[in-house]
């Protein structure tokens, strides 16, 4: 058996490849790709929080070492990933999270409402698509009419083609696009700052050895590139796989509409179950030995949260879908020093998608023939979902 994270096939359904990977090959090389993974919970979780040995440092470059034009704190550790993720984590935090909840569950209740009357819809793009964009575009101050077209250069920029790890040129044109787009706002945002994430970023600045200086035009892009694709395109994700599984195990769906307390736990096991993010791109800093297997220094190195989610030596019958599973700790949005930073607002999204659609479409159905896989780098997840439910009064 071979693991190819951009083979089609193993996108489609990477978990029995997972499950080979942790059981025969849990140090695992693929000398093609030239490219390492780590598969097992306790190795990923280790590796996580080892920076020394497995380094977020990917300025050099991207997934199997595709150049990344726009450099992001994401791939940086020590100082730099430190001092730029503090200045924007302050707007993440959970508490300011929690007080914003009745403004995401107004957002969810816009959007969903006018469906309602219709008794079919696309729940990803009629709905999964544009609410955690609507939500990461009010924080960062987009306007609104430009948030569809942010959200298609965004999707754009992740796109590749099957098997393929290199970006296409709608991927590059996308990527130029919100370059410009990023850089104009930079320009208002001096001009006129505002109480928006756009203008933390357009006002950070970095040491150097004469003084202070603005962020590098490239290193600002970056920085707003991963926020805008990281809070809108992860949590589509969340959303639609919950969906799917909650049609999929229908006693799971009945047990939260009777009891939705424990919607919080199914977004958990939906995050653990089948993970948006389903591997984490690391640099070897050092030469690194586990289980007998030298991984080189410098070399690609893949950890697998989505196999270490489904890992049976850590959780029992890992292939269950159950949403009142005690999930305890998982690994589907980081950990240590790089968990995702947006934790609390793609719980609190996911939380209140599933209570409004399951308050509005209790018995909806998903029609799995007009499922469409949308194939990016390291998010697994749907771009088309249609599902039909009884037709509500609220609708238009």
């Amino acid at each position: 058996m071979e693991y190819n994270p951009f083979d089609t096939k193993t996108q489609d359904d990477p978990y029995p490849t997972y499950k080979w990977l942790r059981d025969e090959a849990p140090v695992y090389h693929n000398e093609e790709l030239d490219i390492w993974a780590l598969s097992r919970f306790e190795d990923v979780f280790a590796a996580t929080t080892d920076p020394e040995s497995f380094s977020n440092d990917l300025m050099f470059g991207g997934a199997g070492g595709v150049e990344q034009p726009f450099s992001q704190f994401l791939f940086s550790d020590g100082v730099t990933h430190a001092r730029e993720r503090v200045m924007v984590s302050k707007w993440f935090t959970p508490r300011r999270i929690a007080a914003w909840e009745p403004r995401v569950r107004e957002v969810a209740q816009q959007l969903l409402d006018p469906l309602m009357g219709r008794g079919e819809c696309d729940i990803i793009q009629d709905f999964a698509a544009r609410f955690p964009m609507a939500l990461i575009s009010e924080l960062m101050g987009i306007p609104e009419a430009d948030r569809d077209t942010v959200r298609h250069w965004s999707d754009d920029f992740l796109a590749r083609d099957p098997g393929n790890p290199d970006p296409p040129e709608r991927a590059v044109k996308a990527n130029a696009a919100l370059a410009e787009y990023f850089l104009a706002a930079r320009e208002e945002r001096r001009r006129q700052p505002r109480e928006d994430l756009l203008t933390v970023l357009s006002n950070m600045e970095t040491p150097h050895e004469d003084g202070v200086h603005p962020l590098a035009d490239g290193h600002y892009v970056g920085n707003c590139q991963l926020l805008v694709i990281a809070g809108n395109e992860t949590t589509t994700k969340l959303i639609a796989n919950a969906v799917l599984q909650l049609h999929r195990h229908r006693d799971q769906r009945e047990d939260l509409i009777e009891h939705p307390d424990a919607i919080p736990n199914a977004v958990e096991e939906t995050l653990r179950y089948d993970a948006p993010s389903q591997w984490q791109n690391r640099r070897v800093a050092r030469e690194v030995t586990l289980h007998g297997v030298t991984i080189p220094e410098n070399a690609f190195c893949g950890l697998l949260t989505g196999a270490a989610c489904r890992d049976e030596r850590r959780y029992p019958d890992p292939d269950r879908y159950n949403v009142r599973r005690d999930v305890g700790m998982h690994l589907a949005l980081g950990w240590g020093r790089h968990l995702c930073l947006g934790k609390a607002l793609a719980r609190l999204e996911g939380k209140v998608a599933l209570e409004e659609i399951l308050t509005r479409f209790p018995g909806y159905e998903v029609d799995e023939s007009g499922l469409k896989r949308v194939y990016v780098t390291n998010v697994a997840g749907y771009c088309e979902m249609p599902i039909s439910y009884e037709p509500g009064a609220r609708g238009e």
